[in-house]
């Protein structure tokens, strides 16, 4: 079964509520990274990009039609105005690798977590 990833949250209240909106709906799906994400919050985008809400390939499309109705999903990119829209992919970059590495290794958050978005479509960054 393949399974494609329907909303990123930062926090995992706002994904239990989205998972089960869906789930009474009879849309089975599960969330991924919640727990990474909840214990090393300032680390989140660095590792994988926040608290994912995974549904069914076959089930996507209905699936983002019940979000349709939701202030969420007016979320857009300010450049080119599309929804195609993930959280912090900014953490390619040397610095912040290091900074996640020596993280890990003092056990000690260094740095600071932020709020960053990318436009798949114009690559345009930006924060919430």
């Amino acid at each position: 079964m393949n399974f494609l990833r329907l909303r990123t949250y930062d926090n995992y209240i706002e994904a239990h509520l989205a998972k089960n909106k869906l789930e009474n709906a009879g849309i089975p799906c599960f969330i991924t990274n919640e727990y990474t994400s909840t214990m090393l919050p300032t680390t989140t985008y660095m590792l994988q990009g926040g608290i994912q809400l995974m549904v069914r390939k076959e089930d996507w499309a209905e699936a983002q039609s019940l979000f349709a109705s939701d202030e969420e999903t007016g979320f857009r990119c300010p450049e080119c105005g599309s929804e195609n829209i993930v959280a912090g992919e900014r953490w390619k970059s040397v610095k912040n690798m290091l900074l996640l590495i020596f993280s890990l290794l003092l056990a000690v958050p260094l740095g600071r977590a932020r709020n960053i978005h990318l436009c798949r479509n114009c690559r345009h960054v930006f924060k919430k």
